[in-house]
């Protein structure tokens, strides 16, 4: 039979073998090179805190959590402004709106004792005025309800640059439509066509309406570049400022 102090030496010796082990265990825990390591084990059991995701450490039986971010989803917020049609480029646009839908309606209604607009002399003349007044009036329906939504804000354009040359393209094709039409109604004069009086007095309404809608179109090109003009300026001076700030 064993000795009894050779047992209770040998108990002693595991009991330190089993001490050191623990400390060698939780000396690994709080090492810079172990990345499972996220604070004490008390702490381990807690529920993940705000933005941080749970993860189950590999082979180990218990669960670690480490924190990871998690991307927040961007809101667009929709909001109606009605002051902006008090301001001078919202009025133009509502105007110019009303304007292109009545042109439109004129010219469209045009011809009817001919058997249609399509059906006279020239009708290619009108075509081409047709395409500009649906092109600049669904821009124009486009453009308002974007800036009226404020819509515009969720893009990072330089919007009054983009209206400027936009509107002045618009201005030339009214320009150039509008010119066709009363080209059309002046040779219907000349040569003494069929066309009735009524016709030609539409026609006149329109050219007219043309004309307006030209120098709207073009005094919207202009505000736009008054306002993209002081945009720049305000970004040269702030950038002179910084540079200064920067020497000093």
């Amino acid at each position: 039979m064993d000795d009894p102090d050779e047992q209770r030496s040998s108990h002693n010796n595991l009991d330190e073998i089993q001490h050191e082990l623990s400390e060698s265990d939780s000396a690994s825990c709080n090492s810079i090179s172990n990345p499972y390591y996220d604070g004490p084990i008390g702490d381990e059991t807690e529920g993940s805190s705000e933005g941080t995701q749970p993860l189950e450490r590999r082979g180990s039986s218990r669960s670690v959590h480490l924190k990871q971010p998690i991307k927040n989803n961007e809101v667009v917020i929709v909001a109606l402004d009605l002051g902006y049609f008090k301001t001078c480029i919202g009025f133009l646009r509502l105007t110019q709106l009303i304007l292109t839908s009545v042109t439109l309606m004129c010219l469209v209604l045009s011809g009817h004792k001919e058997g249609g607009l399509l059906l006279l002399p020239l009708s290619w003349h009108f075509r081409i005025m047709l395409f500009v007044l649906v092109l600049t009036f669904l821009v124009s329906l486009v453009s308002l309800v974007a800036s009226v939504t404020t819509l515009t804000a969720m893009f990072a354009i330089e919007w009054n640059f983009v209206d400027m040359v936009l509107y002045s393209v618009f201005a030339f094709l009214y320009l150039v439509g509008t010119s066709l039409v009363a080209s059309a109604f002046d040779f219907y004069q000349k040569m003494k066509t069929n066309v009735s009086n009524q016709t030609v007095q539409q026609l006149m309404v329109v050219v007219i309406l043309g004309y307006i809608c030209m120098a709207v179109y073009g005094m919207t090109a202009l505000v736009s570049y008054r306002q993209w003009r002081l945009q720049y300026r305000l970004y040269q001076r702030r950038k002179l400022l910084e540079e200064d700030e920067i020497d000093l």
